[in-house]
C-alpha cells in the first residue's frame, strides 16, 4: 500500500495505467493531420468525394451530426471499412476537443490503408461553436 492512499483518491496502480495510457494517447492525436471548421466549411462546398464520419456512439450521432456526416463508431471501425473507399479524403471526428475518438479513429482507418484520413480539430463541439450545420438522423439540416 502507498503511503499517500488514504489521502489521495488515486493509487499508484490507477495512476500508471492512466498515465500509461495518456502516454500511448499522446503520439496518437498528435500524429494525423488537423483540420478546422472553417476548413472543413470549404471542404464541404467544394469536394463532392469529402466522407464525414461521425465516430461516436450512436445516441450521440442521433442527437446531432455535421449535415452529410455517417455513423461509423470507433470501435467498428475495423467492421465496417469496407464500406469506405481508400482513395476518398475522410473527415473524421469526435465529440470534444479532448475527446480522443478521432484521433483513434484515424489511427485505426491509417492501419486499414485509409490514408487520406484528416481529424476535425475540436470535434463536434467546435464545429457548433463556429456555426456549422447539423442534422438529426432522420431530420432537416439545423443552422
Amino acid at each position: 500500500m502507498d503511503e499517500y492512499d488514504s489521502e489521495v483518491p488515486v493509487t499508484r496502480d490507477s495512476f500508471n495505467a492512466e498515465n500509461d495510457i495518456a502516454i500511448f494517447m499522446g503520439p496518437i492525436t498528435s500524429s494525423y493531420r488537423r483540420i478546422t471548421a472553417v476548413e472543413l466549411t470549404a471542404l464541404m462546398k467544394n469536394d463532392r468525394k469529402l466522407a464525414i464520419i461521425d465516430v461516436r456512439p450512436p445516441d450521440g450521432y442521433r442527437t446531432g451530426h455535421i449535415c452529410g456526416a455517417v455513423s461509423v463508431p470507433v470501435d467498428a471501425i475495423e467492421e465496417r471499412c469496407q464500406e469506405l473507399d481508400t482513395e476518398r479524403l475522410i473527415v473524421v471526428y469526435g465529440g470534444a476537443p479532448w475527446s480522443a475518438e478521432g484521433a483513434v479513429a484515424a489511427d485505426k482507418l491509417h492501419t486499414l490503408s485509409f490514408h487520406n484520413v484528416l481529424v476535425l480539430d475540436g470535434g463536434l463541439s467546435v464545429w457548433k461553436n463556429a456555426g456549422g450545420c447539423l442534422e438529426l438522423e432522420t431530420g432537416p439540416p439545423l443552422h
